[in-house]
């Protein structure tokens, strides 16, 4: 591999070109999950309101939220409309605000006088924000404006965003495509080239350290490899870590406390990939030394075939050549056996760790569903659509469960 560096370096430009186009694969396609959550979210569960503070708003209404919110923010929350409607807001202000007007749409909601206001109990994160979400549509439905409109152009807007990225992908894939192809192409050129230049130089005493067959699969077998290896590796030596590194990024900010599961599968993965290689590597070795041994064989059978006839050694030939394919097969085999286990090892992972319905992961789903700090698509991103009902049917177990011992110990209370 390091002397691959040599043949790559006349095409630099190429392959930096094509890394930056996988890695703008990588990011695009890790920002259409983001784009679909905001989708279910935002779009439908939100109505397509994406902020608590509301962009019009009534003189009354203003009032009524003020009384819930501190002197300071309170008087921030008034100089931010004109007219009732909302004025550019620097993102400090946004961030002092939104909290503010969550806080205050539900506790109207809940029907909390202000002078009660710190004896609120205290909810999840998403159930402030939906009520402060139903809250601001009301208002919208009491100043005339058409609230199915500002679902459905939310809704547009990020589904054009997603055939944005999508169409982006698409590009990023066929320049990044192309490119590779070229410079694998070029690359195993050259090396041909380089390796039929470097034999002809060999003198009769370099000669007699290699034999004929090797030659012939280093020129062919060998350069066919490393060409593959060129274009697969422009292709994916740079998604691999862009999509893992990215995707743990994004899981983490998603849910930080469900983490540890997708840490967990990494792990368990790396390790099965690190034994593949560590029970493959020494074969891969002994495979090429059996190609050539293979190679060798057969053009002594076919140049040396007359004489194989005249001394009648034609069993002796067939027996010597079956002797080396069953060796190679035999290590061809275990090879591939090996690899072949790999990938249903992976899938067990994939879809018993994380998809399917895996109990540890729908029990801590559920979990923060009914702690209202886990958004709907969330949930479904960490479980699939049908391990996802599971986390709904868990969750109302829980909370009828609660109920009901709730309700035992107001009984107790009571007696």
């Amino acid at each position: 591999m390091i002397h691959l560096r040599k043949f790559l370096k006349p095409y630099t430009l190429a392959a930096l070109l094509c890394v930056l186009l996988v890695v703008g694969q990588g990011i695009c396609e890790l920002k259409l999950p983001s784009l679909m959550s905001d989708i279910v979210n935002i779009g439908i569960q939100s109505y397509g309101i994406e902020s608590p503070i509301p962009t019009q708003i009534s003189d009354k209404t203003l009032a009524a939220l003020s009384a819930y919110m501190p002197e300071e923010t309170a008087e921030l929350a008034r100089q931010a409309y004109q007219d009732g409607k909302l004025t550019e807001l620097t993102q400090e202000t946004r961030d002092t605000l939104e909290p503010a007007f969550e806080q205050a749409f539900f506790l109207i909601t809940a029907k909390i006088p202000p002078a009660m206001a710190d004896k609120a109990p205290d909810v999840g994160e998403t159930v402030r924000r939906q009520t402060a979400v139903m809250g601001v549509r009301a208002e919208y439905q009491a100043l005339g404006l058409d609230v199915d409109k500002i679902q459905r152009d939310a809704i547009w807007r990020t589904g054009g965003k997603m055939l944005a990225l999508t169409f982006a992908i698409l590009a990023c894939t066929i320049g990044c495509g192309f490119l590779a192809g070229r410079v694998a192409a070029s690359v195993g050129r050259d090396m041909r080239r380089a390796v039929y230049a470097k034999t002809l130089s060999f003198g009769q005493s370099e000669f007699g350290g290699f034999s004929t067959a090797s030659l012939i699969t280093r020129t062919t077998n060998d350069v066919q490899q490393m060409q593959m290896i060129t274009f697969m590796g422009l292709r994916m030596l740079a998604f691999a870590p862009v999509m893992g590194i990215g995707g743990i990024i994004y899981a983490v900010r998603a849910s930080a406390s469900m983490s540890w599961i997708i840490a967990l599968a990494v792990l368990v993965l790396l390790g099965i990939v690190g034994v593949v290689f560590a029970i493959n590597t020494p074969r891969f070795k002994i495979m090429q030394k059996l190609v050539d041994r293979l190679n060798q064989v057969s053009r002594e059978n076919l140049s040396g075939i007359m004489v194989s006839r005249a001394y009648n050694a034609q069993e002796f030939e067939k027996k010597r050549f079956e002797g080396v394919n069953a060796e190679l097969s035999g290590v061809t085999r275990f090879v591939n056996r090996i690899n072949a286990l790999m990938m249903p090892g992976m899938m067990l992972i994939m879809n018993g760790h994380l998809g399917g319905r895996p109990p540890h992961l729908v029990f801590f789903a559920a979990d923060r569903r009914y702690d209202g700090l886990y958004p709907v698509f969330d949930a479904r991103c960490h479980v699939l659509p049908h391990g996802f009902h599971d986390v709904h049917h868990a969750a109302a177990r829980r909370r009828f469960g609660r109920s009901r011992m709730a309700g035992a110990a107001d009984e107790k209370y009571d007696s």
